[in-house]
């Protein structure tokens, strides 16, 4: 049934939970580092750990191809098309975000370097313009 279907997609709380929200996770992660490398604090073995978690959870998405959530009504017609979280989105967050905030650390752009590299090591085809876009950029 089609109004199953649909309840089950959509979820609504007051707070973002890990479990439903990966990108959350990515969030978590990003704040972590970009107060890590914060000159008031200036602590770039934490932010290092953060891109390294990071690193880990884009490798195994990395490796999945992406999907959109359709419901569609008794006679097949699509009549909700609910937009999911892409690897892009997440490594806008992981890499960009991260990148900006530690451009001026030799370690941090290194690490970052290396994490797309291996990315573009195990990622399915479809992810690969998104890594290159970044990649590509970085060099230019």
């Amino acid at each position: 049934m089609p109004e199953a279907r649909a309840c089950v997609a959509v979820s609504l709380g007051v707070e973002r939970t890990l479990g439903q929200d990966v990108g959350f996770g990515f969030r978590q992660l990003t704040d972590i580092a970009e107060r890590a490398l914060s000159p008031g604090i200036n602590d770039t073995t934490t932010a290092v750990r953060s891109v390294q978690e990071m690193h880990d959870l884009l490798r195994r998405l990395a490796g999945r191809p992406g999907h959109r959530m359709l419901v569609d009504d008794p006679d097949g017609t699509p009549r909700v098309r609910a937009r999911t979280q892409d690897f892009d989105g997440f490594l806008a967050v992981a890499v960009d975000d991260v990148r900006r905030a530690g451009r001026d650390q030799p370690r941090i752009t290194r690490l970052l370097d290396d994490v797309l590299a291996d990315l573009r090591s195990v990622a399915l085809p479809e992810h690969l313009p998104d890594i290159t876009r970044r990649t590509v950029h970085r060099e230019a």
